[in-house]
């Protein structure tokens, strides 16, 4: 697979341009080229190009009229001839294995249009951006692609030379509007620097006015609820999903129109400054907190100078609290903190039907309780029993029986899809079906759980009333209108 480069340079100095130009050449996948264009006549530093890269028939370069880099790109794909075309920034430095990466992603994802990956910064101190798994809903709320990427020659959808900024999000969105699927890979392939003030990037002043132009562009609707999610990114992109809503990871990117609510997913007390930043700088937007349930636990183990102003600043704004468990609500109750259980409206496919031929268990415990699950699994040698991770992904079609054990007994949303599926749950947990086992008596507590696995071996059909339960207090529609119910006066004033 031939790999072809387009580098617009414009006002780059001789170190950025050969670095970047450098780090092409010496990729380890050797069947590429590099269209070197210049956007307007910078004579030396043309003749440092020519002159260092002249050599290598690999790379040629032109001149063009200043135009800015969507019309140099633009030029630049019509000299190029490669399979699939990645149009480069003059101060970007890639990985050496970075193109042999893209092109055997590529290889094994036949119907991939373009793929792409994270990217990290010249300086250490700044953190890497890692990017997103590909979702277009979530291309249409921000952009996680950058324009360095390849993409597939016959899907190139050009660049807009009349936008000043985002012009990436327009292009990637345009490609996945026209039907492009990518393909995500993990980690970084090369390093950028970091924009300055006089660059597109780095020109934050202009940042509403192009984000508007851009989902104006689209026709982007004008919802009434924004959700953030902080700690609990893919649960606050699920939520604004089921909700409706606009999502954002920065909130001055995204204060593009006035909404009527503001939803944040999880709440941890050190989050308190970026969350009082944030809703200080709202207006009349109705302000909602749906606790995760580990929040109100850590709150309520936190310093009492720092709860104290956490809850007196929740009290203050008016926040409505929602949480998913009785347990939650407890807590919350007495930090003085009033929620309403409103369960969360899980994520899931298919709804498993049937058991698997063979009995196989998940379990899951937190350092507390690992050795005494360590001892569990000892004690069972005829049963098969995975310890699992957090990291780890799992199909829960292969198990019949799901067991967590965990410090804070509060029942995971990976246990309660395994009883949306008509799995058998034992836990610490006192929630309905989940098999609860006391945990203040070791001896007894191993021994009760050997008990319910050595049974639940002998005889266990798909557990239809555990189905059934979580899956309708977990109902999508349900959450949805109890959350909108806060600001329907809000609306019917407005309508």
């Amino acid at each position: 697979m031939k790999v072809s480069f387009v580098v617009p340079v414009y006002k780059k100095s001789q170190e950025q341009v050969k670095a970047t130009l450098e780090s092409l050449r010496t990729q380890s996948h050797k069947d590429i080229e590099v269209v070197v264009v210049f956007d307007g006549a910078d004579q030396d530093l043309e003749h440092v190009v020519d002159q260092t890269f002249k050599k290598d028939t690999r790379f040629t370069m032109f001149v063009v009229e200043h135009g800015g880099a969507p019309k140099a790109r633009n030029f630049g794909f019509t000299k190029t001839t490669g399979d699939v075309v990645s149009f480069w920034d003059a101060d970007c430095y890639a990985e050496p294995e970075m193109t042999k990466m893209w092109v055997k992603t590529f290889e094994r994802n036949p119907n991939a249009d373009f793929v792409y990956s994270g990217y990290k910064w010249t300086n250490p101190k700044a953190p890497g951006f890692d990017s997103e798994i590909f979702d277009p809903w979530l291309l249409g709320q921000y952009n996680f692609i950058c324009s360095m990427f390849p993409i597939k020659r016959d899907r190139f959808p050009g660049w807009d030379e009349s936008l000043t900024g985002l012009q990436d999000w327009d292009y990637w969105r345009r490609a996945v509007n026209a039907g492009c699927v990518g393909k995500y890979i993990p980690g970084y392939g090369f390093a950028t620097d970091l924009p300055d003030e006089n660059s597109i990037s780095g020109n934050s002043g202009k940042t509403k006015e192009r984000v508007e132009r851009i989902r104006e562009k689209f026709n982007d609707p004008k919802r009434d609820i924004l959700v953030f999610g902080g700690l609990y990114k893919r649960e606050a992109i699920h939520l604004a999903k089921v909700l409706d809503a606009d999502y954002f990871v920065n909130w001055p990117f995204y204060k593009i129109h006035d909404y009527k609510m503001v939803f944040m997913v999880g709440f941890h007390p050190w989050e308190l400054k970026g969350a009082a930043s944030l809703f200080n700088s709202l207006g009349n937007e109705k302000r909602v907190i749906y606790w995760m349930g580990q929040d109100s636990e850590m709150t309520y183990c936190a310093p009492y100078h720092e709860a104290k102003i956490f809850i007196e600043k929740i009290k203050k704004d008016g926040m409505v609290s929602f949480c998913e468990s009785e347990r939650t609500r407890k807590i919350l109750e007495d930090m003085g903190i009033e929620a309403e259980i409103l369960p969360f409206p899980a994520e899931f496919g298919m709804v498993q039907s049937t058991m698997p031929e063979k009995f196989k268990v998940l379990a899951l415990s937190d350092d507390q309780f690992k050795g005494h699950l360590d001892a569990i699994v000892k004690a069972l040698p005829n049963i098969d029993i995975t310890v699992a991770n957090m990291e780890t992904p799992y199909n829960i079609a292969d198990y019949a029986v799901g067991m967590q054990f965990t410090q804070y007994p509060r029942l995971l949303q990976n246990s309660q899809k395994m009883l949306m599926n008509g799995r058998y749950m034992i836990s610490n947990v006192q929630e309905p079906y989940s098999g609860y086992v006391d945990t203040s008596d070791v001896t007894k507590f191993k021994s009760e759980v050997i008990a319910k696995l050595v049974e639940l071996e002998k005889n266990h059909p798909l557990n239809e009333d555990a189905s059934k339960y979580y899956m309708e207090t977990s109902d999508k529609e349900t959450f949805s209108k109890k959350v909108k119910s806060v600001i329907a006066p809000i609306l019917e004033v407005v309508q």
